[in-house]
């Protein structure tokens, strides 16, 4: 049985609980797809807005009255499809990071009614850079932005790994992030040797994904994980997974 940190704490069904007092970093269970938010007492920063189904009350007992902005890092369907529906129930909710390349009409309108955020000095920290666009046609995962959340989580969004070894040596070598949202829902094509290598501290991986249907996390990311001791929890086992966070950690 895998231990888990000392500082997770599992909450399934959390739309009848009281908001966070402090800072923490949430997981959604969307199934397959990905929803992350840094929750502090002022704001939410979300990381993505897509999936199978979201869980607007659990949602909104966190962020709801708060200052909301969302980072996208790519236009896949499964990483944007709530994006519309947030603009309505998160009033004021803002776009920090807008997904890099071209999309179809459909997934540009989930997005057209929200504005642009006014910059902000929070420690989001965007791994990828535009100059890491190859010279010929590059699919939406390879120009997937990636974030470090300050010094709390990496999302990766779905950046396979000859990308991962691009952005991956920007992470500090001392870097102390405790949470991995595995690149790709937990697909073989991400989370590599160099990134697992850049993470001396990681103590969890999460995987938002269905297994049964899509094969993720994949047994082989499954296994490094594991050869690691890094904990590897799966949202559609754990629901909702909260990681709590210490008040220095607060990106402010």
């Amino acid at each position: 049985m895998t231990l888990l940190p000392s500082h997770l704490e599992k909450r399934v069904g959390a739309s009848g609980r009281t908001p966070a007092r402090g800072p923490e970093f949430v997981v959604w269970n969307v199934g397959q797809g990905q929803w992350a938010t840094f929750v502090a007492p002022g704001f939410c920063w979300h990381f993505d807005m897509g999936g199978e189904r979201p869980d607007w009350a659990a949602v909104l007992t966190e962020c709801r009255g708060k200052e909301n902005r969302v980072s996208f890092s790519h236009w896949d369907q499964d990483h944007i499809s709530f994006a519309h529906e947030a603009g309505l129930r998160l009033p004021g909710l803002c776009i920090a990071h807008r997904p890099l390349g071209d999309a179809n009409p459909h997934k540009r309108r989930l997005l057209a009614g929200l504005e642009n955020c006014k910059p902000a000095p929070m420690a989001i920290r965007e791994l990828s850079r535009p100059g890491d666009r190859t010279a010929h046609a590059v699919t939406a995962n390879e120009v997937s932005r990636v974030f470090e959340v300050a010094h709390v989580a990496v999302i990766p969004g779905d950046s396979p790994i000859d990308r991962e070894a691009i952005w991956a040596p920007r992470l500090a070598a001392s870097d102390d992030a405790f949470v991995l949202v595995l690149g790709h829902h937990g697909s073989r094509t991400s989370t590599g040797a160099r990134l697992l290598g850049r993470l001396p501290r990681l103590e969890t991986a999460v995987a938002s994904a269905r297994l049964a249907r899509y094969g993720h996390p994949h047994p082989a990311v499954a296994q490094a994980l594991h050869e690691k001791g890094i904990a590897l929890l799966r949202t559609e086992l754990w629901g909702h997974l909260h990681f709590e966070v210490s008040p220095e950690r607060q990106p402010l």
